[in-house]
């Protein structure tokens, strides 16, 4: 096979594979374009998912937390591909250049090699010149004899001429593979800069991805702890918040993000009676004046405050395991149903209150408790967690 049909075969080879993977662009400027919507495309990936890793997670909306997740997730899924899709491109540029190489090593060979058979022709020619031959077939009285002498002169121009062709040929496939290698250089660097910042954005989207999983998986602690507070009081109420909790937990369940950790122990609490609401002795008194002053604003409240940590670790033995991990480490998705770790809850510190109006728990924005609260507890430092109207805490969470 010759070498430019070798090298057409190759040419068209990764012609095809190209046209299989991409679209194909009728002018650098339409290839520009594509690269520009994609970069496009990439800023506004990452800007989401930034937004998203900054919202608060104990303050937002399921809702908010879920398409949090999926934006920042759908960053790290994106930016893997671009790496894996730069890494093909060095992979393919690799391959390109080593078949360039290879045309070269052939066309260098083939070109010694002709001109080594020129070489030869031409010492022949000196040793046998054709100007005698000739004179020999002018010479020759036989007419046999001077044709086939005459084709064999002709047979030797053609073959001179054919050498002389192949030479020109193999020059021009020099010329092509070394500008082919050249090119395959060229992509094969920009591919490997393109992998070097692309796996430093990956390094940032996973290290953002892990951060906000953490957040999240606080929340759902905190969330669940909630529920578990809620579920002698109010068993519907704490139902739904459970069930509101699962898709979060399914999401984070399905990556193995949000990475359990032992919360610090809580120690001893000095829990005291304020009004009928047990709360930590520290908050005692505000408690008691704020129950007072809302009920001479006729807004009856009442609601339960500390849980000992002993009701969390009966369910987390119950739901998650008997092991020291299974009860203090283990990340609550993997438990079932989802359970919080003890001192997940600013209940179990004796720090949150959840209130009740005239008897029931309070369910809305729009129940006068939550009005009085809203507009009153935190002149007795006490702060509502946005999620959850009958929720209050010395730090709002």
């Amino acid at each position: 096979m010759s070498i430019r049909r070798r090298y057409l075969r190759g040419a068209l080879a990764v012609t095809v594979a190209l046209a299989v993977g991409t679209t194909v662009l009728p002018a650098s400027a339409d290839r520009n374009s594509l690269n520009d919507k994609k970069r496009q495309r990439e800023q506004v990936r990452q800007q989401r998912a930034l937004i998203a890793s900054q919202i608060n997670t104990l303050r937002s909306s399921d809702q908010q937390i879920e398409s949090a997740l999926r934006a920042i997730n759908a960053n790290v899924q994106g930016t893997q591909a671009d790496l894996e899709s730069a890494q093909r491109a060095l992979d393919q540029a690799n391959h390109d250049a080593e078949v360039a190489h290879q045309g070269i090593n052939d066309a260098t060979n083939t070109i010694t090699q002709l001109r080594s058979t020129l070489a030869g022709l031409a010492v022949d020619n000196y040793v046998h010149p054709l100007n005698d031959t000739m004179l020999a077939v002018l010479n020759t009285t036989n007419i046999s004899d001077a044709a086939q002498k005459r084709a064999f002169l002709t047979v030797v121009h053609q073959r001179d001429s054919d050498i002389a062709d192949q030479i020109k040929q193999a020059r021009e496939d020099l010329t092509v593979q070394q500008q082919n290698a050249q090119d395959a250089a060229a992509r094969a660097e920009a591919s490997r800069q393109t992998i070097t910042a692309k796996l430093q954005d990956l390094q940032q989207a996973k290290q953002q991805q892990q951060q906000f999983e953490s957040k999240v998986q606080q929340r759902l602690d905190a969330a669940l702890a909630e529920s578990a507070v809620l579920a002698s009081q109010d068993k519907q109420l704490a139902d739904e918040i459970a069930k509101e909790q699962a898709a979060i937990a399914a999401q984070l369940r399905a990556r193995g993000g949000g990475r359990g950790q032992a919360l610090p122990p809580i120690g001893n609490v000095n829990v005291v009676n304020a009004s009928g609401i047990y709360v930590a002795a520290s908050i005692a008194d505000n408690v008691k004046s704020l129950l007072a002053d809302a009920q001479a604003d006729g807004v009856p409240l009442a609601g339960w405050g500390y849980r000992d940590t002993t009701a969390q670790v009966s369910l987390r033995q119950a739901h998650c395991g008997s092991s020291n991990y299974a009860i203090y480490a283990m990340p609550s998705y993997q438990c079932s149903p989802p359970t919080a770790p003890p001192g997940a809850s600013m209940h179990e510190r004796g720090l949150a209150i959840d209130f009740t109006y005239n008897g029931s728990v309070i369910g809305s924005h729009s129940n006068p408790g939550y009005k009085w609260l809203a507009a009153h507890a935190a002149s007795y430092g006490l702060y509502n967690l946005p999620s959850d109207p009958w929720h209050s805490s010395t730090n709002g969470n």
